[in-house]
């Protein structure tokens, strides 16, 4: 039996020897700064992604009492593996056409607190488990270091941008319990939390 770490450290190490065309880095993008900023939820084994779509109000200024546009994106087919997202397009990995809105109040977020020109905010899912997201309107969304990790080091590491998540459950649809989380910047692992 492999340990869901090894299994991390594995997608971790492999990951970077695929050229990502799902996720673009904002240096190899041609897309200007006024291009809503997505996070996509992906969970193993489910035909759905969900989208968090940055909402600005006038002139780039994030709006931090609705900061994001919550929906269901339908997949093509359900993805098992972290690494099947590398090697695909958006095109061959959305039906874009069929959209839902989330219902589950588990996927739902809700802001904790301003920060500079953003807001500090948690998934309903993730509350209680240490993970401090942010987002920033020309950034997107970003995860904090592990707490434990930076009181070790005696620094404090500034939060990561992310353009993904990789969520492992089990009770889907009905009761689901979080199993990992590995957050991710296109191909890069920034944060991998487990239960």
């Amino acid at each position: 039996v492999r340990m869901a770490s090894e299994e991390q450290a594995e997608v971790t190490n492999s990951a970077s020897v695929h050229a990502p065309s799902l996720f673009v880095k904002e240096s190899e993008s041609s897309v200007g700064d006024d291009e809503p900023r997505d996070f996509f939820l992906f969970i193993k084994d489910y035909g759905w992604s969900l989208r968090y779509r940055v909402c600005h109000l006038a002139d780039s200024v994030l709006d931090v009492e609705k900061p994001f546009k919550l929906e269901w994106v339908k997949l093509r087919k359900p993805i098992s593996h972290p690494l099947e997202l590398l090697n695909t397009t958006r095109a061959a990995l959305f039906n874009e056409e069929i959209r839902e809105p989330p219902g589950h109040q588990g996927f739902m977020y809700e802001v904790t607190r301003a920060v500079g020109s953003g807001v500090e905010f948690v998934v309903n899912f993730f509350k209680g488990h240490g993970l401090k997201l942010f987002v920033e309107p020309n950034i997107g969304v970003q995860v904090a270091a592990d707490d434990q990790e930076a009181s070790s080091t005696g620094t404090t590491a500034e939060p990561k941008a992310v353009t993904h998540c990789w969520v492992q459950v089990m009770g889907l649809p009905f009761l689901p319990i979080l199993q990992s989380i590995a957050f991710f910047n296109v191909e890069e692992c920034v944060r991998d939390w487990q239960a």
